[in-house]
């Protein structure tokens, strides 16, 4: 499961390096409330130098859920401007889920 995965790889990342200021984009990559995110934020609350941004966020539950279990402090505002200049659309990939593709050169 994907968010098995994603909290595995998070407390991996902490243990190599528990000095490390981590920002953890998109809350995590979810755009709905899915099965055992609440328990992932809380996993993760336990790690003060892990914080979140809210780009590319558009549920309200997702945003309410990592602020009532992460803590306001730790969740910053996040647009990923200017990704509109890229002018893309979102395609699903069959293994690797949803990605971002555009036919005009990027960075």
């Amino acid at each position: 499961m994907r968010i098995t995965l994603y909290l595995t790889q998070v407390l991996k990342l902490v243990k190599d390096f528990p000095l490390l200021m981590i920002c953890q984009a998109h809350l995590g990559l979810t755009k709905t409330v899915i099965s055992g995110l609440e328990d992932v934020y809380m996993a993760i609350a336990r790690f003060p130098q892990v914080y979140f941004d809210t780009a590319l966020v558009p549920s309200v539950e997702v945003v309410e859920m990592a602020m009532r279990t992460i803590g306001v402090n730790r969740i910053m505002y996040g647009s990923d401007e200017p990704l509109n200049l890229i002018r893309s659309v979102l395609y699903t990939h069959p293994q690797h889920g949803e990605k971002i593709v555009t036919s005009y050169l990027y960075h």
